[in-house]
């Protein structure tokens, strides 16, 4: 691989870019996402955790690590009527305890679809760093191809 960046190959240097380009697309999907989201939740809310849907997933090379998922259960009023539903956005563990008392934000059209505010500028500060992921291996790729430029 480096034999190619170093011959300036263009295609090499294109194959030597994409995971930066990968990391920018995720990080502008996910800001475009969680962006849209917030633009259909805007009645705010306060409500109460009742309970957690977890999830658990194995990830690794030999599938050791165990990464454990909490959706929280929120009970709130929406208009005078009592809404108990899932959160869509899973966070991770003991980010939430059961009874905490939670600010969100709710669809006025449909109260099911919401968001709690804790936490989430965390997820939009995740795309936000894959997009700095993403430019800074471009720019290391970059600096790599001029370096062996000037050897």
């Amino acid at each position: 691989m480096l034999s190619v960046l170093r011959d300036n190959n263009l295609l090499g240097v294109a194959l030597a870019c994409l995971p930066g380009f990968i990391f920018i697309c995720m990080g502008i999907y996910e800001i475009i996402i969680m962006r849209r989201k917030q633009k259909r939740e805007t009645a705010r809310a306060v409500g109460k955790v009742i309970s957690f849907e977890t999830r658990v997933s194995r990830t690794g090379k030999y599938r050791n690590v165990v990464r454990v998922h909490d959706s929280p259960v929120v009970e709130f009023s929406a208009d005078g009527t009592t809404v108990r539903h899932k959160s869509d956005i899973e966070y991770k563990e003991n980010t939430f305890k059961v009874d905490e008392i939670v600010h969100l934000f709710y669809d006025p059209n449909d109260p099911s679809h919401f968001h709690l505010e804790k936490g989430f500028r965390h997820i939009l500060s995740l795309g936000a760093s894959l997009i700095a992921v993403g430019i800074g291996w471009i720019v290391i790729i970059c600096a790599f191809v001029q370096r062996s430029k000037e050897c």
